[in-house]
């Protein structure tokens, strides 16, 4: 049995109460106790005091007016950039795509990180896709054993299961197996797809696990990091850092632009707008060669566009919205309809006590709903307690689980979406998005790798920027007004160095 308690998410931005520190390697024991005092805290690797996330109820500026106190900052929300709607596969069916297919197919010698919700290698098209290796290293430094498929960052263990489905699209476009009469291609026929699950089932993750699967992904031999994900406001510097560190180990990361049509230079998308060398941010193109609608842009920030628009891809299963049992709650609740809501806020509304509207009540203790399992479940809320929408993941619930939907009432809970996922290893879905793009520049660029192993990092970001192919009429969204062309690219890697003839007397 699993008893599940609610996280209440109150911004999309910060984890309410956490902060991340980065420590002066100086810092003595006496100064590390006084800093944080009876705060509960835990290292970012598990056996070193810098970086730390502390739990705390002070602020910033407390931490940064010590002297020994490098960095401060909130433990900052990223949301996964899930596509939008689907048509035609054009992308890959196209001469360009073909001309690079007829020098290179396999990726497979060359670990891809997927950092996102987790991928479903069970999928057809998957299953012979996943990283493995005998040993790996750990974040705590120690070294595992039969290592595969990846890393699940909530939990530490290697199962990266995938409940949203973003990141299972996403691996399928880079490396879905190529030429076996099923399902779609991606990019790499044959890949080694290393699934980091640094973001929920719900597509949202911290600056904590994605730093930890950064540093997973480059300690244990990923060339690529696919990031598609992202949040606007403050820089966190703590991911630069990281970021700055996988770069400088000869990894290129590849990042997504944003679906917000927002001028980037402008408003900053993180990490996108990060200024780090081997990082590539990548916005959306349809089949004209065309900005996509949605996409952000920015000829200071975003460095290539790539394909965007309806391309189709692996999928988890069916997700639906179902209806909400009511009697599941039990007969201390009340159900508040239209004619006896005394609130102004949608019906149906779920209230405890059950005489909520009858008069003003003084705390009261909930009591736990027992919730019936055996079904791949999110519930989704909003309440009189708590800004935004709260979230419960339901997935791991067996027979029953208990579900608390707050700490105590009264309470109102209201808007509530139920999602049943029915898993599917042959399920396929369209959609488009800036992750689509990011995640086509990844396969091209493992391709392109994968052609000549020896390449470095420098001429592999050349061929991926200067070999593409220059658009008058996106220069003043992308640079230079590049966008991925797979032939232009491979061309530019191929070229010959230059030969200097010189005239016989």
């Amino acid at each position: 049995m699993l008893k599940i308690i609610l996280f209440f998410l109150v911004s999309f931005s910060v984890n309410a109460g956490e902060v991340i520190l980065k420590l002066d390697a100086e810092i003595t024991i006496d100064e590390f106790n006084e800093l944080i005092g009876e705060d509960q805290y835990e290292s970012f690797w598990k056996s070193k005091y810098s970086p730390i996330i502390v739990n705390t109820q002070k602020s910033l500026d407390e931490f940064r007016d010590h002297p020994r106190v490098l960095i401060a900052q909130n433990n900052l929300s990223y949301k996964v950039q899930f596509p939008n709607d689907p048509q035609t596969h054009w992308a890959i069916d196209n001469e360009s795509i073909e001309k690079i297919w007829d020098e290179v197919t396999d990726c497979e010698k060359l670990p891809i990180a997927i950092l996102d919700t987790g991928v479903n290698f069970d999928h057809e098209d998957l299953e012979n896709a996943f990283w493995k290796k005998k040993t790996c290293r750990l974040l705590n430094g120690e070294i595992g054993e039969s290592c595969q498929f990846g890393l699940n960052l909530f939990n530490q263990t290697m199962n990266p299961r995938d409940f949203n489905g973003h990141g299972t699209y996403i691996a399928s476009l880079v490396g879905a197996v190529g030429d076996n009469s099923r399902g779609v291609s991606g990019l790499c026929w044959k890949s080694q797809i290393m699934a980091l699950k640094v973001l929920d089932n719900f597509g949202e993750g911290n600056t904590l696990e994605i730093v930890r699967g950064v540093r997973f992904a480059v300690d244990n031999g990923a060339k690529i990091l696919n990031l598609s994900f992202g949040r606007y406001g403050v820089e966190d510097l703590i991911l630069k850092e990281e970021l700055t560190r996988a770069s400088k180990l000869g990894a290129l990361v590849i990042t997504s632009a944003g679906n917000e049509s927002i001028d980037l230079n402008q408003k900053k998308f993180w990490p996108c707008s990060h200024d780090i060398k081997g990082l590539l941010c990548v916005g959306a193109l349809d089949k004209h060669s065309e900005l996509a609608s949605f996409s952000n842009y920015g000829d200071e920030i975003v460095d290539l566009a790539a394909p965007g628009v309806d391309l189709i891809g692996a999928s988890i299963g069916e997700i639906t919205e179902v209806d909400i049992d009511w009697a599941i709650f039990g007969k201390d609740w009340k159900v508040l309809e239209d004619e006896d809501n005394c609130l102004d806020i949608p019906s149906p509304t779920l209230v405890y006590p059950k005489n909520f509207c009858e008069k003003e009540h003084d705390e009261v203790e909930l009591p736990e709903i027992k919730w019936p399992g055996k079904n791949y479940s999110l519930l989704e809320f909003k309440s009189n307690q708590h800004e935004g929408i709260s979230k419960i993941d339901l997935t791991d619930c067996d027979e029953y689980c208990l579900v608390s939907l707050a700490s105590s009432g009264p309470l109102a809970v209201w808007d509530f979406k139920l999602k049943n996922i029915k898993m599917s290893k042959n399920h396929y879905k369209e959609f488009s998005g800036t992750s689509i793009s990011s995640a086509y520049v990844t396969g091209i660029a493992a391709l392109l790798w994968s052609y000549n192993p020896k390449f470095s990092l420098g001429d592999l970001r050349d061929a991926l920027i200067q070999g593409s192919r220059k658009f008058e009429h996106l220069l003043d969204k992308i640079k230079d007004g590049g966008a991925i062309w797979p032939s232009d690219n491979l061309q530019f890697l191929k070229r010959p160095k230059e030969v200097r003839a010189e005239i016989s007397p």
